[in-house]
């Protein structure tokens, strides 16, 4: 795996180590996981900022196949990363970034948030079926 900016390309070796296909790794629309991640993060924090809350949105990608590796890489626009140990100390790393009350406000902010847009939303076809029979 190989970024380059918002770039993706994934590498496919042989099992003597040579190099047999390349391709981008991008979604139906044609956008790499970085900038998947990159746009929601994006509007939250607008969505914080326009709130009172500067408050940066780190991003992350997490490779979790077993065979993932990161080739050379120039300019990410996001962390990346091919274990759920990388993950964890990333987010030990900026624990104390926030204190406990600005995180308490971030969280009923977008709570709030959610909760309106629930409400306002209309129905989908899954919430139109009737509940489950409790056992």
């Amino acid at each position: 795996m190989h970024v380059d900016g918002d770039r993706w390309r994934a590498d496919k070796y042989d099992n003597y180590g040579n190099l047999v296909e390349q391709w981008p790794i991008t979604d139906r629309t044609g956008r790499s996981p970085s900038e998947q991640v990159n746009e929601p993060a994006d509007e939250l924090e607008r969505f914080l900022r326009e709130r009172g809350q500067q408050v940066p949105i780190e991003r992350v990608v997490v490779l979790t196949h077993r065979r993932s590796r990161l080739g050379p890489g120039r300019h990410p626009t996001v962390h990346v990363g091919t274990s759920t140990g990388y993950l964890l100390g990333l987010v030990h790393d900026w624990a104390g970034d926030l204190g406990e009350r600005q995180r308490a406000e971030i969280q009923r902010r977008i709570l709030r948030d959610h909760d309106f847009h629930a409400r306002t939303r209309r129905p989908g076809p899954a919430s139109r079926r009737p509940p489950a029979r409790k056992r």
